[in-house]
């Protein structure tokens, strides 16, 4: 009662953002105290803009682990979830200052105090993967501090991508990593286009991505239905009203065929007409758990308008679920046609892109032999080119060098 009345009075209001501001800049001081008196014994600083749901994620956190020693990590983007934060708090420093470095004079400040804490501590490196904010900070650092980027995938041509964002800062990088050949090549293109000299290509790596799962012999699939996963998140790259409406022509052939989508508010991105035919589980943060949906796939699904190599189909193709993919971004060195999978010319008519998928996921599942090369042979490539062990040593090889 007495709070209700307190909240009419006129001064309520000023004085509350009066709090809230005073609140903030406390955070703000304390944030920039922390950066100053961070350990010296810290030697790898890592920024990322999230720690949500996502592949590319994933992947920053498995960086992160194969680190060995104390990191840092800086988040440099509002998240849209939790999903990984606590993981990168087991194994990182983590310090969450999207909101911090809104202001230009705020970022600025936290630039400089950052960079001077750097520059004082002995044989560093400064990871980045696509945060302007990285970039920013390169110009301020000395030069025998060993910064490296990470391009998952080129963006499209009339949109402002990490690539674009990198050009004036590249004779600052000592290493830059791509997960695919396709995103080594897009780079030494761009370098060309933009007169960039050709010794720096020779700092280009590519390091494929590595999964958290591991399976010792191929899943035995049901003959009794035909479960066809999608796991993600719902972002129009994505395109997931195509795959609902993939999943409704499909249940109207046979009714074997289910298709489960993985990951949070998917549901809004399909047509209301093509709910009734998709299994919605939600967001699904325990391995396990994905772990069950990936034995019982059959095929692992992306009908995306642009990738880098996704997650989600080495994940699947590590438990024998075959890949059927749009041929964008480094997903041919993933898939070749008929033998570890099923790859699709991308098309931006949605009609005529779904005929595609119905007719390649049709022939998986009537063509028994088919669907068995191709589960063997996507189980194998997992196996043989996504290991983990391959992936740490890369990284640690690149970082602490």
């Amino acid at each position: 009662m007495v709070k209700s009345i307190i909240k009419k009075t006129p001064l309520y209001r000023p004085m509350a953002m009066l709090y809230d501001w005073f609140n903030f800049n406390i955070k703000y001081i304390q944030e920039v105290i922390r950066i100053l008196f961070l350990p010296r014994t810290i030697q790898t600083f890592f920024l990322f803009p999230f720690y949500h749901t996502g592949g590319a994620e994933l992947v920053h956190l498995n960086i992160v682990k194969a680190i060995k020693g104390k990191t840092v990590t800086f988040f440099t983007l509002p998240s849209a979830n939790s999903h990984f934060l606590a993981e990168f708090q087991h194994f990182s420093n983590c310090h969450i200052i999207e909101k911090m470095i809104r202001s230009t004079w705020r970022k600025k400040l936290i630039l400089r105090c950052l960079s001077f804490k750097i520059n004082r501590q002995k044989d560093t490196a400064v990871f980045g993967c696509h945060s302007l904010f990285f970039y920013e900070l390169l110009p301020y650092l000395k030069k025998d501090v060993n910064c490296v980027d990470l391009i998952h995938a080129f963006t499209h041509v009339d949109e402002p991508g990490f690539e674009k964002f990198s050009l004036p800062y590249i004779n600052r990088l000592n290493k830059r990593v791509t997960i695919s050949q396709k995103g080594k090549n897009d780079l030494i293109e761009q370098y060309k286009a933009s007169n960039i000299p050709s010794e720096l290509e020779k700092r280009i790596q590519v390091i494929y991505n590595s999964t958290n799962f591991t399976c010792e012999e191929i899943p035995i699939k049901a003959t009794d239905i035909f479960n066809i996963v999608y796991v993600g998140r719902n972002s129009p790259e994505k395109r997931i009203a195509l795959i609902g409406k993939i999943a409704s022509d499909l249940k109207k052939i046979d009714k074997m065929y289910t298709f489960i989508f993985v990951g949070e508010d998917l549901e809004q991105g399909v047509n209301p007409e093509d709910r009734k035919s998709c299994n919605f589980v939600g967001n699904i943060t325990s391995l396990k758990e994905l772990e069950q949906i990936y034995r019982a796939a059959h095929v692992v699904l992306i009908t995306s308008t642009r990738e880098g190599i996704p997650m989600v189909l080495v994940e699947g193709m590590v438990f024998g679920a075959v890949p059927v993919s749009t041929n964008v971004g480094g997903i041919s060195e993933l898939i070749e046609q008929d033998v570890t999978g099923k790859l699709i010319p991308f098309i931006a008519s949605v009609e005529t892109q779904k005929d595609l998928f119905l007719k390649e996921i049709k022939q998986l599942k009537e063509s028994t032999s088919l669907f068995n090369l191709c589960c063997a042979n996507s189980y194998n490539k997992a196996k043989q080119s996504f290991s983990k062990k391959q992936f740490s040593k890369k990284y640690t090889e690149i970082i602490i060098s």
